[in-house]
């Protein structure tokens, strides 16, 4: 897990694992309709937009690669490439306001939503890489109910599992099958491993 009050190394082609947790851990997530509002922002934040509408939100595309990636009830987590140097930080700032805009409204609140800024901790090596995204797609029980962890809607994890569930068009799991020789049930079984 990235650890408080590391100092971000800010690096063109760097991977992270990022986190942000809400305000003393309470809920920010809700209902269905939340989850899907922030999985609405990630795909439009990540995926190729040519608008041309003059309010139209910044765009990613090509600055930011997601790997792996977990929504839960008061927290998130993302492993990502940034392609140059400030994009992990222009992106968690846009998400992050967007995201606490709408839940304001919404739920009537004001203020931040969040505890601190986003943690992040550079990722150093392969089996750093690996075991990265191991934390993230077993995040909801921590490995103790394998079946929920592997069906997790808000989670990167059934693209990884099956051919079949490609996922959001934002994500790229061929950076962490690869180091698998993309196979599936290897990559399963590497997550079994207690």
């Amino acid at each position: 897990m990235p650890r408080k009050h590391v100092v971000k190394e800010y690096e063109a082609g760097g991977i992270y694992h990022i986190h942000n947790l809400c305000i003393c851990g309470a809920q920010i997530l809700y209902v269905e309709e939340d989850y899907e509002y922030l999985m609405y922002l990630l795909e439009e934040a990540l995926t190729e937009n040519p608008s041309t509408k003059a309010k139209a939100p910044k765009n990613f595309h090509s600055r930011i690669d997601i790997f792996c990636f977990i929504l839960q009830n008061n927290h998130w987590h993302f492993e990502i490439k940034q392609n140059d140097k400030t994009a992990m930080a222009e992106f968690m700032q846009s998400l992050t306001i967007r995201f606490t805009m709408k839940m304001n409204k919404k739920y009537k609140r004001s203020g931040p939503l969040f505890h601190s800024r986003y943690q992040a901790r550079k990722i150093e090596s392969v089996e750093d890489a690996i075991n990265v995204s191991k934390y993230i797609h077993l995040n909801p029980t921590h490995g103790e109910d394998l079946r929920k962890d592997l069906t997790y809607p808000y989670s990167s994890v059934t693209s990884y599992l099956s051919e079949k569930q490609k996922g959001p068009t934002f994500l790229d799991t061929n950076h962490i099958l690869e180091l698998f020789d993309f196979d599936r049930h290897r990559y399963l079984k590497f997550l079994m491993e207690r």
